[in-house]
């Protein structure tokens, strides 16, 4: 059934891991696919001992990411039949990792044309597909019903070779469950900070599937910006601007696509759900300061690096600018122009926290002019220099 709607290799191994039979044409380069993971054969994915204890299809991938699902027939404690299906590569790898991993491997050039031509012939697949061939592999070996959750995704040796990099490291795993997921976007609608607690909770129940043969940036980059989405519609609901919320989405979204580590990706991440629940609380508390204000404030931040216009603000809100500027001080406590130079060295203190953001581009991102006028005014405001601070801060982590 599978076969006649796509080219997807199927391969029938005996408990000896011997092919018993296959209609793939790459039946001959089996064991080479195998051992693209530095394995000695077949026998390094499968371990009779484990997979005779096994109730659900695996899903395993090799370091160029090619992807096979495979089924265990146990008869007797024995392992009598393994079915797999595949090769395919998942529609979220590229072929610049293949590129790379083959020059790693250091494929000669013609090798490496005739593998490319070769990959070309492999079936490309989207993952809720694959797992629903192997609910249906299941189901015609076992004759029992599985759900795609169920399905297996052993460590390989892309795994071992980023041993440093937990599935917990990939944060925001899209196998969180959806109940979790909703239970956080609820809190962060209503401005509750316990809506950070449950996204550890959602973090800690998604582990399980590396999803993208190695590519470890690609999926955290991929599953913040869909959180990040998500985050700007609860907040959105919850009374933020929609203006300021999309403003927001942007920025945090450009950030995540320039880090380059996962350490920053993670960090930003962080920084972006405490930003969003931040505001919704401040709009939902009954604090003298109105919601005029409260967005006008929102706005600010999401406009650092830009001339904050005064008419504009004040014309948002329905306001002549002499009454908008009075209203605002009156509330707030200080003028629009100090409150935007407050959250500006606020900011820059987030960024001067990575030490490998110059201080020349913090002074650029936050629209102060010069580096010597940025200076000026982070003095004025912390006491000291932005590079005394920086090192500061590094004292304080060395300790």
């Amino acid at each position: 059934m599978i076969s006649s709607v796509t080219n997807l290799g199927f391969t029938v191994l005996n408990g000896e891991f011997h092919i018993v039979q296959s209609n793939s044409e790459f039946l001959d380069k089996f064991q080479l696919l195998f051992q693209l993971d530095g394995g000695d054969s077949m026998e390094s994915i499968h371990d009779e001992s484990i997979i005779s204890q096994l109730k659900a299809p695996q899903i395993f991938t090799n370091s160029i990411g090619m992807t096979w699902i495979s089924e265990v027939l146990v008869k007797n404690g024995k392992v009598e039949r393994i079915f797999v299906l595949g090769p395919a590569v998942l529609d979220d790898y590229s072929t610049k990792i293949i590129n790379d991993r083959l020059n790693e491997l250091n494929f000669a050039v013609s090798g490496k044309h005739i593998f490319m031509d070769l990959m070309k012939q492999i079936p490309v697949i989207s993952l809720s597909r694959f797992q629903n061939y192997g609910v249906m592999l299941h189901r015609c070996v076992t004759g029992e019903t599985i759900l795609a959750d169920d399905i297996l995704y052993p460590d390989l040796e892309t795994e071992k070779k980023n041993e440093a990099i937990s599935p917990e490291d990939v944060f925001q795993n899209r196998h969180g469950t959806y109940a979790v997921e909703q239970e956080f976007l609820k809190l962060l609608e209503e401005g509750n900070y316990d809506c950070l607690e449950v996204k550890d909770k959602m973090r800690r129940s998604g582990e399980g599937a590396k999803l993208s043969g190695g590519d470890f940036m690609r999926q955290a980059k991929n599953s913040v910006i869909i959180m990040v989405t998500l985050c700007a519609r609860a907040a959105i609901r919850g009374g933020l601007s929609s203006e300021t919320a999309l403003e927001l989405s942007d920025q945090y979204i450009q950030a995540v696509e320039e880090a380059d580590t996962l350490a920053k990706i993670k960090e930003i991440n962080q920084r972006m759900l405490k930003d969003y629940v931040t505001r919704v609380h401040r709009l939902k508390l009954d604090d003298g300061i109105s919601v005029s204000i409260k967005r006008s404030c929102d706005y600010i931040q999401s406009h650092l690096n830009e001339e904050i216009d005064i008419h504009l603000l004040a014309s948002q809100m329905g306001y002549t600018d002499y009454y908008f500027s009075s209203k605002f001080k009156r509330e707030m406590g200080c003028s629009v122009r100090d409150y935007l130079m407050n959250q500006r060295v606020a900011r820059a203190k987030e960024m001067l926290l990575d030490g490998n953001i110059p201080i020349q581009r913090i002074s650029d991102v936050l629209g102060f002019g010069t580096q010597s006028y940025f200076g000026k005014i982070f003095k004025k405001l912390s006491g000291m220099s932005p590079g005394e601070y920086r090192e500061q801060q590094k004292e304080k982590d060395g300790k």
